[in-house]
């Protein structure tokens, strides 16, 4: 059992050493107060039941860095990188915003094959 959630534990360990040694988002963009995200995850444009969630980011302590892990458990190396965009938009003090991301992991021989849809609000100070 321990073996099978090696990689898992890894990703996530990585994930969170990358989350320390980002610049804290209160720093990045000084006027943003709130910020959250519903998130979901498809497959060919089909929603898949059971990965929508609500995140609701703690803006005085977070990382300017917004990973979030592909939700199949037989997914490798998988996962969405929408720093960029999410930054971007803040910079631009956007109230909503919505997104998309590939999942740049696989399952098997195979590409993964899931996207990541994110919809946010922010409020600014």
């Amino acid at each position: 059992m321990y073996r099978r959630n090696l990689p898992t534990q890894s990703s996530r360990s990585e994930r969170w050493q990358r989350e320390n040694d980002a610049p804290r988002l209160a720093d990045r963009v000084p006027a943003v107060r709130s910020l959250r995200f519903e998130l979901s995850e498809t497959r060919d444009e089909h929603p898949i039941v059971g990965t929508r969630v609500v995140r609701h980011i703690i803006v005085a302590r977070a990382a300017a860095l917004f990973e979030f892990p592909c939700g199949d458990p037989k997914c490798i190396d998988g996962g969405h990188d929408v720093t960029g965009d999410v930054v971007g938009e803040l910079l631009a003090k956007h109230g909503a915003f919505t997104g998309r991301s590939a999942c740049r992991g696989y399952v098997g021989d195979h590409e993964c094959g899931r996207s990541l849809a994110f919809q946010a609000a922010a409020t600014y100070g």
